[in-house]
């Protein structure tokens, strides 16, 4: 990671804080079906203490041995900054021209007012069949309408119910700027919280 003062970079260190024996569990599921996470914590000085960051730009990749994304970035707020605008997308599915008219829709507001992130509360393509098995055209249909408004937002997405009882899980493999390059049966979830 490299946070940026006044344009001048110092390197500071990210670190994987897991609670596996190995890198491998976190390619698998849990006996209920649930992803494993992956938590990200900041150690600015090589304590887990309380860190005060003034301005800091996370560089970060998702994936897994498998597949991994682009090199990602956002950056923290500025101290400033004390108003926050969401873009809330969900239960789309597929179905055209619905999904495509409101990907459309929030591109077009966030150019208006830019949004601080797009929250994706989930049901999210429908392309489970119930089974391990998922349909990946339906897949590529909402990759390519959420392309509009996933590319260069900061995306946080989240489970419901339909996701987890039609195997919708790899939905939250790769959330990346680039969401056409997403692994489907990629099974790692990423958050990047602050």
């Amino acid at each position: 990671m490299k946070q940026e003062i006044q344009k001048e970079e110092k390197s500071y260190t990210i670190s994987w804080q897991q609670f596996r024996a190995n890198y491998a569990a976190l390619d698998i599921l849990t006996n209920k079906g649930v992803p494993q996470q992956v938590h990200l914590s900041l150690l600015a000085d090589g304590t887990w203490s309380t860190v005060v960051v003034v301005w800091i730009t996370y560089y970060y990749k998702v994936g897994n041995s498998k597949a991994w994304s682009n090199e990602i970035s956002f950056k923290t707020d500025c101290p400033a900054v004390t108003t926050h605008t969401f873009a809330v997308m969900g239960d789309m599915g597929t179905v055209i021209p619905a999904g495509y008219l409101v990907a459309k829709q929030i591109k077009e507001d966030h150019q208006v007012t830019p949004f601080s992130a797009v929250v994706h509360v989930g049901d999210i393509s429908y392309a489970g069949t119930g089974s391990k098995d998922e349909i990946a055209e339906i897949w590529d249909i909402w990759g390519t309408q959420t392309s509009i408004v996933l590319s260069g937002i900061r995306t946080r997405s989240t489970l419901a119910q339909l996701d987890s009882v039609s195997n919708s899980l790899p939905a939250l493999c790769q959330i990346s700027s680039s969401i056409g390059h997403y692994r489907p049966h990629a099974r790692i979830r990423a958050s990047i919280l602050r």
